[in-house]
Formats: C-alpha cells, structure tokens, sequence
C-alpha cells in the first residue's frame, strides 16, 4: 500500500495560517467608552427578556459630557400641578401616576388584539372613523396592527389626546372640584381614570379599615370583580364632583393587550371655565353612608346615585 506523501515544513504553516470555514470574523459594535464592552459574564448569559442588548450605534463624544454638565435650563413645573400649586391646593398623601398600578394581580402582557377591517387611508386622511369596529365595540386599536397605521385616530388613550389645561379649585359646599380652562367639544376624551386595581375583596377591606373614617371614596368599576381605587394615586379626574345633570360620561374602552381604559368624556359642548361633572351612580356597601347631593341642578335628586330609602317610601305614598 503507497505511503501518503509527506508535507513539507513550510507548507505546513501555510495550512495552519489559513482561516477555518467554521470561524466568523467579529465586528466592531459599540465605541471605546460603550459600557456594553464591559459586562461581565453574569449578564452576558442572561437569556431572552433579560438579556441586554447591544446597541449598533456608537455612543456620543466623551467631550460631550462636558455640555451636558454646563448646559442649564429652566426647570417647567407640569400645568396641573402649578396651578393647584398657586392656589394651594396640592393634595398631601396623593401621588399623581401615568398607568394603573395593579395590586392584587400582575399586568397582561401578551394578549391578541383585535384588527378592525378598516382600509389603508391616503394622504391626509383620517382612518379608524365613526364606522370602525373597534371603535363601535369600543376596544383601541393596537398601533402594530391596525391597517390604518399611524393616521388611526381611535388610539386616545395610547396617544395620551387628553385634555392638558384643568384645574382643581374650592368650591362652597362640595370640597375640591375640576374645571376646564379650554373649551372641549362634545364626545372629546377629557382625562383617563387612573389609580390602583384592586379586587372588591381588597375595596371592602379597605372600606372598614383604611377608609372606615373617610367621607370620600374614589372606586369606580374596572373589570368584573375589580375596581379601580384612585384615592391614593391617579389622575385629577378623582377631583370631578357628582351631579345629577353631569356634562361629562364615564366610557370603559378595551386596551390592545386585554386591559382597560376608563375615561371622562364630555357629554356636550363645554365652554372654558365650566365645572367637570358626572353621574357616579354610587351604590353603597359596607355599612358606608349614603351621601347627600349639593349639585343645586333642578333634576337633582337628594342623594348621590341610587335613590334614597326615604324617598322611595314618600313617592309610593
């Protein structure tokens, strides 16, 4: 049998200096100042969500740090927050918050959204009208999904198309209150109600402990067993009063991952200046007390929400 021929010592190393079809050659990712090139070996073998990803773009100049340093401006109090301020009448104990914090249960996540079957708009156009099926169904459309892209209009509460300029104020005989500095059309988002999201086991609870001495109480319904608790942290739409001939109207709309929105829309035109109100339809639990109306409306009905006892017997009289 013929001996395999014998490589001479040169073109051995010429065989090992040549690259492996299995070796890929690594790239530059990040600058030199990239904190990314520092990660030790703990985070670089975290896996899927927890895993930190390398940005492909390079960092800012180190000497940019410097402007950053130097550079001042004028610190801009939010318009809510200086005008309560202005008429003392920030709330201690209230944090204001810019989603709902959920309590008992985590957030979803990862739910389907529901597509609508509206058409591609043009230039110019608006999509997601009055004849959407989502907004009939009053469920937001979801921004990756919506055929319409971004010339969607029934995304409000994703696009935070609330109403900026209110402000709390004193009233004579029904504590804080909210009004409109702006005039808001009829059927426009006002503001979102926002606060914690609590079972009605955790509301009762709270009902005979927490608020047992408290006159005002800030729940409206969120989902079946589940309300939302604004009394510690929300929105200033907690501060609109109870009427029985309110300018404003609570809708519930269905969020793109399985959650909800509830808003205060207007339920006419509202001029600048007026006062926010609607229907709270309250419903007592809990040995609370039901509570009197001072909304002075001539349709008032003596009570806020359901019809007091003693005015169901008079009328059966």
């Amino acid at each position: 049998m013929p001996k395999p021929p014998q490589l001479e010592l040169e073109e051995i190393q010429t065989y090992n200096d040549e690259p492996l079809p299995w070796e890929r050659k690594e790239y530059l990712k990040c600058g030199l100042y990239s904190i990314d090139l520092k990660l030790n070996d703990h985070e670089k073998s975290l896996k899927g969500k927890d895993k930190v990803q390398i940005s492909e773009l390079f960092p800012l100049p180190i000497q940019y740090g410097q402007f950053l340093i130097t550079d001042q401006r004028n610190f801009c109090l939010p318009w809510d927050i200086m005008t309560a301020h202005k008429q003392g009448l920030l709330q201690r104990g209230f944090k204001m918050i810019k989603t709902n914090i959920f309590v008992d249960r985590k957030r979803k996540q990862d739910d389907e959204p529901i597509v609508c079957n509206c058409k591609p708009c043009g230039e110019g156009e608006i999509g997601c009208a009055e004849e959407c099926f989502n907004r009939v169904m009053f469920y937001e459309c979801s921004p990756k999904h919506c055929p319409c892209g971004e010339q969607c209009s029934n995304q409000r509460f994703q696009k935070k198309e609330s109403v900026k300029k209110v402000e709390v104020f004193k009233t004579k005989n029904r504590g804080f209150g909210l009004r409109t500095l702006v005039k808001i059309k009829k059927d426009q988002l006002i503001l979102e109600y926002r606060g914690e999201v609590i079972s009605k086991c955790t509301a009762r609870k709270r009902m005979e402990t927490k608020y047992l001495h408290r006159k005002s109480v800030y729940f409206l319904e969120y989902d079946k067993g589940e309300v939302v608790d604004g009394a510690v942290c929300g929105t200033l739409a907690r501060f609109i009063n109870h009427s029985c001939a309110p300018n404003c109207h609570i809708e519930k709309w269905r969020a793109p991952n399985g959650e909800h929105f509830i808003g205060v829309f207007a339920s006419n035109d509202i001029k600048p200046g007026t006062e926010l109100t609607y229907d709270y339809n309250f419903i007592t639990f809990c040995g609370a007390q039901e509570q009197k109306c001072f909304c002075g409306t001539p349709k008032c009905r003596g009570w806020i929400g359901v019809k007091h006892r003693s005015t169901s017997i008079n009328a059966r009289e």
